[in-house]
């Protein structure tokens, strides 16, 4: 344990371990896929895909590592026993920093299909976390903004093509794709601009999960609704590489996918209006949920 050194020390330390245990498993992952990919049969591309699938959770492993060695974190962990790894899920999570990602993988990269986030297209871009993602096939979306789309409403359609040809890949192995609603991490600044209704989260986008869904075409049949929280309240991913953090809860339940979910979100008013209901709905209770773990 390194936690008996100053904070900020803790913190340098902890990010070049965990670099250092990205690029060794991007480097396998990079040389795996030339492997795969070197040769145009689909036979011999399916003989190394075991290969590429061990790379998650062996990413997942080295970062617990770096976690004990610079933390003494407090894990509260509720509605694991419910997961299958076998199902298709649409996992949705609020998003306060990127150590999300790290304890979304730690806590479920075992218990449920494997992990896809939808990536900002820029995020294309970044060295070596982009090429590992689109080697692994993380879907990458352009969105357009609500004002972009108001002057030009082709462009709706544009994302919706873009989330179904995305979405097709995964319809024949299980797999559990994350959205963060809210679109981007939380800060003060953006909730006041919000204006929320929450306490603690900002408005989640209920369009993405619509399309999501529909791409998928019913293959989707549970949503996992997990809620993060951290003990300090808002702390970042330095506070987290620091040990600043002490108790880190994920709260998970999972929620039937029923007709009510299937509709038209473009065409239907009545339909969309019922969704966003449904989806302002879940936020609020996971706003209460974190108001109560406080």
């Amino acid at each position: 344990m390194l936690t008996w050194l100053p904070k900020p020390m803790v913190g340098v330390i902890a990010i070049l371990l965990y670099s250092i245990n990205f690029v060794l498993w991007f480097t396998y992952l990079f040389l795996v896929a030339l492997c795969k990919w070197i040769i145009p049969n689909q036979k011999w591309r399916r003989a190394w895909q075991p290969a590429l699938n061990i790379v998650s959770p062996s990413w997942v492993v080295g970062n617990t590592i770096v976690m004990r060695l610079t933390t003494r974190i407090q894990w509260d962990i509720e509605g694991l026993e419910t997961l299958n790894p076998k199902t298709w899920y649409l996992l949705l999570a609020n998003h306060q920093a990127w150590t999300d990602i790290l304890v979304l993988f730690k806590v479920l990269v075992t218990k449920i299909s494997p992990i896809r986030y939808f990536l900002k297209e820029e995020l294309r871009w970044v060295p070596l976390l982009g090429q590992a993602c689109w080697i692994l096939d993380f879907p990458f979306m352009r969105r357009h903004s609500s004002t972009a789309i108001a002057r030009h409403p082709e462009l709706r359609l544009q994302d919706i093509a873009t989330t179904r040809k995305t979405c097709e890949k995964f319809k024949h192995t299980p797999i559990t794709l994350i959205n963060f609603a809210e679109g981007t991490r939380f800060r003060p600044t953006k909730y006041q601009k919000q204006k929320s209704p929450y306490q603690h989260l900002l408005k989640p986008k209920a369009g993405g999960i619509a399309f999501t869904l529909s791409a998928m075409d019913g293959q989707i049949k549970e949503i996992l609704d997990v809620t993060l929280v951290y003990s300090p309240h808002r702390a970042n991913f330095w506070d987290f590489c620091c040990g600043k953090i002490t108790k880190v809860t994920v709260k998970i339940r999972t929620l039937p996918i029923t007709e009510a979910w299937a509709g038209d979100y473009l065409e239907d008013k009545v339909f969309r209006q019922q969704f966003q209901e449904r989806i302002n709905q879940l936020w609020q209770e996971k706003d209460e949920t974190i108001n109560k773990l406080l």
